[in-house]
Formats: C-alpha cells, sequence, structure tokens
C-alpha cells in the first residue's frame, strides 16, 4: 500500500524559504539538514509530518535542471481561506487573478507564488 511522503522543492534561498513556509503557512522545520560535503542543505517543513523538502544546491546549475521535469502546483487544504489570505497580504503576497473562486464541487481556491515562484494552492473545502 502506498500513502503519500512530501514534495521536494529546489530552492534558490534555504533559509529565506523556511522563513516564508513558517511564517506565511504556518509550517515547521521538522529536521534540517547541513551541507554534507555533497553541496546540497536540506529543510523538511511539515505540521505533524514533512510534506514539503526543500532543496538548496550550492551548484546553480543543479537547480535548474530542466530534465527532472515539471510541476503545476501543489495545493494545501485549509478550513477557511480569510485568515490565510489576510496573512498573505500582511507579507506583501497577491493572489493570482482572478482571486478566490469556486471550483469542481463548491471548494473555494485561490493561488499564490512563494519565494521561488513555486505556485502554491490553497483550497477551502466546500461548506
Amino acid at each position: 500500500m502506498l500513502s503519500f511522503s512530501h514534495v521536494g522543492l529546489v530552492v534558490t534561498d534555504l533559509d529565506r524559504s523556511v522563513r516564508f513556509y513558517e511564517e506565511v503557512l504556518g509550517l515547521k522545520c521538522l529536521e534540517r539538514y547541513p551541507d554534507n560535503g555533497r553541496g546540497l542543505q536540506i529543510a523538511f517543513m511539515g505540521v505533524d509530518a514533512p510534506v514539503l523538502e526543500l532543496l538548496h544546491y550550492a551548484d546553480p546549475s543543479i537547480q535548474q535542471r530542466p530534465e527532472r521535469g515539471r510541476y503545476d502546483h501543489f495545493a494545501w487544504y485549509v478550513q477557511d481561506l480569510a485568515p490565510i489570505i489576510e496573512r498573505l497580504q500582511q507579507h506583501g503576497i497577491s493572489l493570482e487573478e482572478p482571486g478566490v473562486r469556486t471550483v469542481l464541487d463548491g471548494r473555494q481556491v485561490a493561488f499564490f507564488s512563494g519565494p521561488d515562484g513555486e505556485r502554491i494552492e490553497l483550497v477551502q473545502p466546500a461548506r
């Protein structure tokens, strides 16, 4: 049986990204590993379990390897979009147009970008 572990996200500044995910989305840095001599620093972010692995490579050419594949976005479930959007605004972060919208079965979604341009979706279940 399979269960989801985490998403690995390459970032250009590990400290900045850790601060962003802590301050803006309320995640905790659960584990952090310094460079082990291979030019890679890692931080695992989450609430109860790691769900986001931030990877910082010392070599900038590794950070932009297109052969690794692409993703469109990753999403977080939230109980209430309003306080999260308010916190985004306090940090100077704008939502993508058209802002909050209702999709599929009545869920409300909103998209914004993280510090390295990663596309993040917030999903509020239908009420």
